[in-house]
């Protein structure tokens, strides 16, 4: 899909940043799916915070962007948001998620996570599936295994390819 098309029909829009020039020209009106790949901080958050407008977002998918150290601000806005997938970064902390408790999957793996805070998970009502593969995470503690527990939806915790002792 060339830059997510500007018709009005388009519900879904990929777009790689590393062949695409950035246009920000897009019609929302109908976007529910939304992938960056390879793009810089500056454009995702100007991508979101066009986005948030219509807030009718319901998979938000940012890879490979090597220059994001936290999860983008403006994806915890999107309040409607259910499958985000923020795999293959540089994110060091799972903060700037509490707004958003609509998700339902969240993926954060290959990023550079060394530990999970309870306050963080707890406000994820509605999280089914939570994917932390591939990251630096030594040590999970008994509140937030008790966070887990309380989260009735959760049925899937990926902890694959960590350092957890």
């Amino acid at each position: 899909m060339e830059l997510c098309d500007q018709l009005e029909p388009v519900t879904s829009c990929e777009l790689n940043c590393t062949y695409a020039e950035v246009n920000f020209n897009l019609y929302f009106k109908n976007m529910s799916i939304i992938t960056l790949d390879g793009c810089e901080t500056q454009v995702i958050d100007q991508f979101i915070g066009q986005s948030i407008l219509f807030n009718i977002i319901l998979y938000l998918a940012i890879y490979n962007s090597h220059d994001i150290n936290d999860i983008p601000e403006g994806s915890s806005k999107i309040s409607q948001v259910q499958w985000l997938d923020l795999s293959h970064n540089n994110i060091q902390q799972m903060n700037g998620l509490g707004e958003n408790n609509a998700i339902r999957y969240l993926s954060l793996n290959y990023n550079q996570i060394d530990s999970i805070h309870e306050d963080t998970v707890a406000n994820l009502t509605f999280l089914e599936q939570l994917h932390l593969e591939g990251n630096l995470i030594e040590h999970i503690s008994n509140d937030l295994w008790s966070v887990f527990d309380k989260l009735e939806h959760l049925n899937f915790i990926n902890l694959d390819n960590n350092s957890i002792k």
